[in-house]
C-alpha cells in the first residue's frame, strides 16, 4: 500500500521508501541484536518510518538527502523507543534526542552534503522529535495495554491523521506542493 502511494510521487519517492524499509531492516536488526525484542523494535521502527515516509513523500523539503535522513531518525528512534532502550523513560528520551541529530548528521557526511542553516533545523529538529518519539510510544503502549487497543488500530489511526495532515499543511501554511 505504501508502495503505491510512493509510485503517485514518481521514481523518486520511490526510492526513498526503499531507503526507509533498508533503515527499518538495519535498526531493528541492530535493537534486536542487543535487547531480543524483536517484535517491538520491528514494529515500532516500521511504523514511525511508516508515518515519517507518509508526512516527507508529497512535500518538497530542503533536498534529496533531508527526505531520507528522516527515514534515518524514524527508524532508528522508533526502535529504540519501541525496544525501551533504555528502560528508563527520561534516559530514553535524553538518547533518542542524541540519536536522532547523529542519524540525520550520518546521512548528510554519507551524501557528502554541505550543511546551510536550513539543513542545520532538520538536524536540530531530529533531536526534538527523536526525544518526542519516546514518550509518544509510551503513551501509545498505554493505550495498547490499558484500552485493549490493537496496534493495528492505532497504526491506523496514525496513519489516517498523518494523512490529514499532509492534505492540511498546504492550506494553513499557504504552502503549494
Amino acid at each position: 500500500m505504501v508502495s503505491g502511494y510512493a509510485r503517485n510521487f514518481g521514481p523518486t519517492a520511490i526510492e526513498q521508501f526503499l531507503w526507509y524499509v533498508g533503515f527499518v531492516l538495519l535498526c531493528s536488526a541492530v535493537v534486536t541484536a542487543y535487547t531480543r525484542q524483536w517484535k517491538d523494535a520491528l514494529f515500532w521502527a516500521a511504523l514511525i518510518a511508516l508515518l515519517t515516509f507518509l508526512a516527507i513523500a508529497g512535500g518538497y523539503l530542503t533536498n534529496r538527502t533531508i527526505d531520507i535522513g528522516w527515514g534515518l531518525v524514524g527508524a532508528a528512534c522508533g526502535a529504540l523507543a519501541g525496544a525501551k532502550v533504555p528502560r528508563n523513560l527520561i534516559s530514553g528520551t535524553l538518547v533518542s534526542m542524541v540519536v536522532g541529530p547523529i542519524a540525520m548528521a550520518a546521512i548528510i557526511a554519507a551524501f557528502h552534503e554541505s550543511y546551510s542553516n536550513l539543513i542545520m533545523l532538520d538536524v536540530l529538529s531530529a533531536g526534538i522529535v527523536g526525544g518526542l518519539l519516546r514518550p509518544f510510544v509510551e503513551i501509545l503502549g498505554w493505550f495498547e495495554r490499558n484500552r485493549k487497543a490493537p496496534r493495528a488500530v492505532l497504526a491506523a489511526w496514525l496513519s489516517v491523521s498523518v494523512l490529514v495532515g499532509n492534505m492540511l499543511v498546504p492550506i494553513l501554511a499557504g504552502v503549494q506542493r
